[in-house]
């Protein structure tokens, strides 16, 4: 605001950037994006930490860890407080770039400095993370149990997130239950990344369970909730990947083919282009003819 009340203010590198960390602060992640896009800022590595926190808040990981370490000697300059902050944001981005090892030692480092009780419970969901993606799953579900009730509602959602993954993944939750519990999850925690990987994981169990048309659809309404984030982006290649499954791997045979036709007209849109769509239609119409149903095959 400041930016555009002052237009003599537009050009000052020092302006740009207090206005991209309160920006940032206040969660307007996009708003310090663009405060931080200037040439001068782009290229100092004293904005590169705050670069590196607005790319982690946007899933952007590779280019998080870049600008982090470009500007890894400016961080000892911050406050304990500050310096614990952006560990954890560091162990984070390594965490998603699988370099557990590099994650684990921001992790360790965090004594150095004075963390929050926030910044530890974020800690504490990483460390839980690094021992599932290692094969610790029972203390994985320990620790994630137990952030469950952290009291911080973000940390509790994520945590929960990661137990139903688990538990879902070793049996010892149940399809229903998964949904019935994802469900609950979508309308607990709305409005950022977390909805948007928590519907992705409600969408793959509806398909995994044979509900292709819930599956789809459940997908379709988060891509439209968040149409620019890199998840969604991700989300629609899985919903492509599903629907070439169907029409052209078979899948869509154990359908009834009124139901697989009315599946494949919602989701049209998703038929590749080329060969590979017109093999779709073809293995369709084959399939109607088969049964008798040529009104609907010339449609």
């Amino acid at each position: 605001a400041a930016l555009r009340a002052s237009p003599q203010l537009a050009d000052d590198p020092h302006v740009h950037a207090l206005a991209g960390v309160a920006s940032f602060m206040l969660g307007r992640i996009e708003d310090a994006h663009n405060a931080f896009a200037i040439p001068v800022l782009m290229s100092d590595p004293d904005a590169a930490p705050w670069r590196g926190m607005i790319a982690a808040a946007q899933e952007e990981w590779e280019e998080a860890s870049r600008r982090f370490t470009t500007g890894s000697s400016s961080i000892y300059g911050y406050t304990p407080e500050w310096r614990a902050r952006f560990a954890v944001a560091r162990a984070r981005v390594a965490l998603e770039n699988n370099d557990f090892a590099a994650a684990s030692a921001q992790l360790r480092d965090l004594s150095r400095d004075e963390p929050s009780r926030r910044d530890m419970a974020e800690a504490e969901w990483i460390a839980a993370r690094i021992d599932a993606e290692s094969g610790e799953q029972g203390r994985a579900i320990e620790r994630f149990e137990a952030l469950s009730h952290s009291g911080f509602p973000g940390v509790e959602a994520a945590a929960l997130l990661e137990l139903y993954r688990l538990r879902l993944a070793n049996g010892t939750m149940s399809a229903e239950e998964g949904v019935e519990a994802l469900e609950s999850l979508r309308l607990r925690w709305r409005g950022d990344a977390l909805e948007l990987d928590t519907i992705r994981l409600l969408g793959s169990l509806y398909i995994r369970e044979g509900a292709y048309g819930q599956g789809l659809e459940t997908m379709r309404t988060a891509q439209a909730r968040f149409p620019d984030s890199r998840a969604s982006r991700r989300m629609g290649e899985e919903m492509a990947t599903v629907f070439r499954r169907l029409f052209l791997e078979g899948e869509a045979d154990r359908l009834d083919p009124i139901e697989a036709v009315a599946l494949f007209y919602d989701y049209r849109f998703l038929t590749p282009i080329g060969t590979d769509g017109d093999r779709m239609v073809r293995r369709l119409v084959d399939r109607l003819v088969a049964f008798d149903l040529l009104g609907q095959a010339a449609d």
